[in-house]
């Protein structure tokens, strides 16, 4: 199992409603090599923070997966066991990514409002790390989604080092359209069903992202 481990470079977390979750896990094979950094978290949003899913978060993910407008983008709903096997597969990309769907929280009470996150997809020739989102329907129109999508955008390039991200959205799926817009993507490519293992139609937002740093030299 990883052993949770403090983050030399993690600042300190003030709020009194969560601890420091920015945290890092490492993990070792046994035989004597170093150990490698298997997991850790964006840092908090304005109004929000993350941290690892869970299996105590079923009910709360449930609320989603079983709510058909919530839903409607998606094949089915899903039952409670297919919920577990979401999260399971999310800590399991958290070990081998190092990254993964997180559970977005409210600072101010810590309440479960959803999940965002960078998923491994290999929905075309090459792998793309792709920014979801999904939240309980009490919480749309708040602008969640997008501040929560805008801090896993940071943190794909500033944590994970990953230059470009995409979204992949149904061409009706309007709320997740204007997410993808907000946190600065576009429209790169239209995938055809027969060009993609979901086989339906799949728009692809994209944004290269470039270090604010070196924008500002003019590099």
């Amino acid at each position: 199992m990883p052993k949770r481990v403090t983050n030399p470079s993690a600042r300190n977390v003030t709020d009194a409603n969560h601890d420091k979750r920015d945290y890092l896990f490492e993990s070792a094979d046994g035989a004597g090599t170093p150990m490698k950094i298997v997991k850790c978290v964006p840092p908090d949003a304005p109004r929000l923070f993350f941290r690892a899913l869970n299996l105590e978060d079923i009910g709360h993910l449930q609320v989603i997966f079983s709510d058909p407008l919530a839903m409607r983008h998606y094949p089915a709903t899903k039952s409670i066991a297919e919920t577990r096997e979401w999260i399971e597969r999310s800590m399991t990309s958290y070990e081998r990514h190092g990254h993964g769907l997180w559970a977005v929280c409210l600072r101010e009470t810590g309440e479960f409002l959803g999940q965002c996150g960078l998923i491994h997809q290999e929905l075309r020739a090459n792998p793309d790390k792709e920014i979801g989102y999904s939240f309980q329907r009490r919480f749309w129109g708040r602008g969640y989604a997008t501040e929560a999508a805008r801090a896993v955008k940071e943190a794909a390039l500033t944590i994970f080092g990953f230059p470009y991200v995409v979204s992949f959205i149904a061409p009706d799926n309007e709320p997740s359209i204007k997410v993808a817009r907000r946190i600065g993507m576009e429209l790169e490519e239209i995938l055809p069903p027969e060009a993609n293992k979901w086989n339906r139609t799949v728009h692809v937002y994209s944004q290269t992202i470039r270090d604010p740093n070196l924008a500002a030299s003019g590099l």
